[in-house]
C-alpha cells in the first residue's frame, strides 16, 4: 500500500511541477513587453553612399555560370543553302 501511495505522490507532484511551469511560461508571453517599432515616411529620390577603404575586396560566394549543350541535329527546317 505504501509504494502505491508514493506512486501517486510522485505523479501528483509532477503534474503540479508541469501545470507550474506552463503556467509561468504562458504568464511571461502574455505579459512580455509590445516590440517598439519605428516608422518613417519614405520619399522617392537617388540614394548615393560613399566608402573610402584600402584592402582587398572577396565575394562571400563564388558561383561559375555556364552552360553545356551536347546533341546531333536531326533536320534543320527553313534554312535553304545554295
Amino acid at each position: 500500500m505504501r509504494a502505491k501511495e508514493k506512486k501517486f505522490k510522485k505523479r501528483y507532484l509532477v503534474i503540479i511541477l508541469i501545470l507550474l511551469v506552463g503556467g509561468m511560461a504562458i504568464w511571461r508571453m502574455l505579459n512580455a513587453p509590445l516590440p517598439n517599432y519605428q516608422t518613417l515616411i519614405v520619399r522617392p529620390g537617388d540614394l548615393e553612399q560613399s566608402v573610402l577603404a584600402t584592402g582587398k575586396l572577396d565575394a562571400l560566394r563564388k558561383v561559375d555560370v555556364g552552360a553545356q549543350v551536347s546533341g546531333q541535329f536531326e533536320n534543320v527546317v527553313g534554312l535553304h543553302w545554295r
